[in-house]
């Protein structure tokens, strides 16, 4: 079991409206579009970013996985902070305001590398079931 990391003080708002925005399956679609436009924006050739890149569209399946109903093993909590850190990522004014030339994506980058650290079984869990569902060509 990964060691949880403590979660940053300003996450239990981002909590709270995941767990508001979880009761209307079109928000959350939304949000993904949100996201998966902005991942594609900020991508760079840098290691970093693709991992960055990697997590956020692992969680993007993830949770699209949940409300299609093709994966229901998400336990409730990861549910939540893996959408909170979405909508984080795609708040523009979070901690370090995206704007901010090459400092804005600092606070994103840090908190959905502690939503990986802090879910890292139930995302490997995910992982070996998506990766089993993925027929040979």
């Amino acid at each position: 079991m990964a060691e949880e990391a403590q979660e940053p003080k300003h996450f239990k708002t981002y909590k709270e409206k995941a767990k508001r925005l979880l009761d209307d399956e079109s928000k959350v679609k939304s949000l993904i579009d949100v996201a998966t436009d902005k991942i594609t924006a900020i991508m760079n050739n840098s290691a970093k970013m693709n991992e960055f890149s990697d997590h956020v569209r692992l969680a993007i399946r993830m949770i699209r996985a949940y409300i299609s109903g093709d994966y229901r093993e998400i336990p409730w909590r990861t549910l939540v902070v893996l959408v909170a850190g979405i909508i984080y990522f795609v708040t523009p004014l979070d901690l370090i305001p995206d704007f901010i030339p090459a400092m804005g994506f600092v606070d994103d980058i840090s908190v959905i590398f502690w939503i990986f650290r802090s879910f890292a079984d139930d995302l490997d869990k995910y992982k070996a079931w998506e990766s089993s569902i993925v027929t040979p060509q």
